[in-house]
């Protein structure tokens, strides 16, 4: 009897620390309005994530813009924000194509723009860099455009993804643009204003390189509707530990 007692403290002493190391925490890096709870941000910018993921050496970065920037949050794709697994799910399954699919923006010539994916992975692509677009064309049919170019994202600023050393989530307002980044440990997903500053240069960098073959109207539309408000703008420059991040993480040096 004894002995069954002890296997049973076991296992639930098993199952608390499984469930603490499964809940994520809040990374305290936005602030938003003190009645504006993560609650509250299931109805308007949802959360952006930071996890810690092996990815087996495959970099890529989706990317999307939005006509309506309230469409950014239009749907309510992870029930339990704060479960590791269940967020995991989300962004390692099919749903976050799905997810990226679900609005586009109309361009010029009669086609519609769902979003855009970089996939860079020098043992598949042999040191090239491959861009997928999605698109639907005039026929209302769904098309993917593709490119393989020479172009190297420079590891010098996709490596500093993976010296962000914690993981978790921060409720945000609602954004017209936002990105999910996976690197060799790391799942990043943030709207832009959002961006630290090192992956502001990064996220940059991918645009000036393939500023060709993305549809201008891409770039028209991230430029419009921000809903950032000046109260989140102020506490954001004044976040220590964001800056502290920052600053951390700008001045390491990577070959």
């Amino acid at each position: 009897m004894r002995k069954k007692y002890i296997i049973l403290l076991i296992i639930l002493f098993q199952s608390i620390v499984y469930c603490n190391s499964n809940k994520l925490i809040n990374l305290g890096l936005h602030s938003m309005k003190k009645d504006e709870s993560a609650i509250g941000a299931e109805i308007m910018g949802g959360f952006d994530y930071v996890l810690n993921n092996d990815n087996f050496n495959t970099y890529v970065m989706y990317f999307k813009v939005y006509e309506n920037p309230e469409n950014s949050y239009g749907v309510e794709y992870i029930k339990n924000y704060d479960n590791k697994d269940e967020v995991l799910k989300f962004f390692l399954s099919k749903k976050i194509e799905e997810y990226y699919s679900r609005e586009y923006i109309p361009l010029k010539n009669g086609e519609k723009f769902l979003y855009g994916k970089l996939v860079w992975d020098n043992l598949k692509f042999k040191n090239s860099t491959k861009l997928e677009l999605y698109y639907i064309n005039k026929d209302n049919i769904e098309i993917k455009k593709v490119y393989f170019f020479d172009k190297i994202t420079p590891s010098s600023l996709y490596n500093k993804f993976d010296y962000f050393e914690e993981e978790g989530y921060y409720p945000i307002s609602t954004i017209n643009e936002e990105f999910t980044i996976f690197t060799e440990n790391k799942i990043i997903h943030k709207k832009s204003p959002y961006l630290l500053s090192y992956e502001k240069k990064f996220v940059e960098k991918i645009f000036e390189l393939f500023k060709d073959e993305i549809p201008k109207e891409y770039f028209e539309y991230r430029e419009k509707g921000e809903f950032v408000t000046q109260f989140e703008k102020e506490q954001d420059k004044n976040n220590e530990k964001r800056k502290k991040l920052e600053t951390k993480i700008e001045n390491i040096q990577i070959n």
